[in-house]
């Protein structure tokens, strides 16, 4: 910056972005904001396209810092500050930006709105800006159930690169076509794509909605062999040292989350929960809801063990839950929260619905055993198992859930 005439603001803009992105892997945050914002008081320059280029560029620390309010003022000054210029690269990344944080809130009409502006338009944009925004697009269209418009967009985004001739970003939409296929239940071709691979994407400063390493570290955790069980561990390993290393907040939460994955179905149910805690409480601050959401039913498992003291922790990892629920769920507000008509992540079986309604009848461990000529020990094992699902304490609140649901038996 020193070096840099004050005419070529853009080059010292870039140089505010790479000084702040190192300040917060040292863990300064306060002054990787500063790096950039002292933009306002330091360049000669004041026009609004300079404006929204800083605020813009600093949506990048707030992502890394999993600060998605700080990004999501940022990314909206950005487009209202490029509203009286021709700057359109800059305006869509602000909608990109704005797009990736209403996905992870899990505002999926939002998130499609701002990120098919771009889509719709990939010549306007930089190569970056229209590559992660069909992850994103195509991410949206699938979590509303909308597969083959996701397809659709996947596959255009590599038809562009190949147009184009974009070989730094063609990895990128190669990988993410592999995701959506595992999301898809298509774990052939998601694993021909790992096969291909030379090696594990280097583990470089992550600051993307979409990296192709937690594809790969996906297509391992379905194989479920012990040499892919044995690479997911060194990578997870590896990624949790750089991420902490880094202070890397974005990343290493979703980081916990695939190791409580891999511990829980390795059997370590303890290891599991102690990750998951640790990821919710990095994710809490922002609000994130997608990055657990879309690692699948077994992650909701886990969610619905978890016994938070903290009254506003526990309803934000029910927010969570309720995100597992089909696209558009119906359902009523309560206190704030949206109650989904049918929110049990797993349903009770037939016989689990037996214990319950004999549960509703105060009969006792010994009655109901009888009565179903079961064991006493399976009963309370299924007692243990209605418990989880309806997510309370005892017996009477297990009833009490039900009869809100309006899934227990009239008797």
């Amino acid at each position: 910056m020193e070096k840099t005439a004050p005419e070529l603001w853009i080059v010292r803009i870039l140089a505010r972005l790479h000084l702040a992105g190192a300040l917060l892997m040292t863990g300064d945050l306060n002054r990787a904001y500063a790096a950039i914002y002292r933009g306002f008081e330091d360049e000669q320059t004041q026009s609004d396209l300079f404006k929204a280029t800083l605020v813009m560029t600093v949506c990048h620390v707030h992502w890394i810092a999993a600060d998605l309010q700080g990004m999501t003022q940022a990314a909206i000054e950005c487009i209202r500050l490029c509203q009286n210029t021709d700057a359109s690269q800059i305006l869509n990344y602000g909608h990109y930006h704005l797009g990736s944080v209403c996905y992870q809130q899990n505002d999926l009409d939002a998130a499609e709105r701002h990120l098919s502006v771009i889509v719709r338009q990939p010549f306007l944009n930089y190569g970056d800006t229209y590559a992660y925004s069909a992850c994103g697009l195509a991410l949206t269209y699938q979590a509303q159930d909308r597969p083959n418009e996701a397809r659709e967009v996947a596959e255009s985004a590599i038809a562009f690169m190949l147009q184009t001739g974009n070989t730094s970003l063609l990895p990128v939409v190669q990988a993410f076509q592999a995701e959506l296929a595992l999301r898809q239940g298509q774990m052939p071709m998601a694993r021909q794509w790992a096969s291909h691979l030379s090696a594990p994407p280097p583990i470089t400063p992550l600051f993307r909605p979409y990296e192709p390493h937690f594809t790969l570290l996906k297509v391992w955790l379905a194989q479920k062999t012990s040499t892919s069980s044995r690479l997911a561990t060194d990578f997870l390993n590896q990624l949790k040292a750089f991420f902490k290393r880094t202070h890397n907040t974005r990343f290493l939460m979703e980081t916990l989350a695939y190791q409580a994955l891999l511990d829980d179905t390795e059997g370590r149910r303890e290891d599991a929960v102690a990750a998951l805690e640790k990821a919710v409480k990095l994710a809490e601050p922002g609000g994130f809801i997608r990055v657990f959401v879309d690692l699948g039913p077994q992650i909701a498992r886990l969610l619905a063990t978890l016994r938070f003291e903290d009254a506003e922790t526990r309803r934000y990892v029910a927010q969570i839950l309720v995100a597992f629920a089909p696209a558009e769920p119906k359902g009523v507000r309560e206190q704030g929260l949206l109650v989904s008509a049918h929110p049990l992540l797993e349903p009770l079986t037939d016989r689990e619905m037996d214990v319950l309604n004999l549960l509703a009848q105060r009969q006792t461990d010994r009655e109901i055993a009888a009565r179903l000529m079961i064991s006493v020990s399976t009963v309370r094992t299924h007692t243990t198992n209605i418990r989880s699902k309806l997510d309370v304490h005892n017996r009477r609140q297990a009833v009490q859930r039900a009869k809100e649901l309006g899934i227990l038996s009239t008797i």
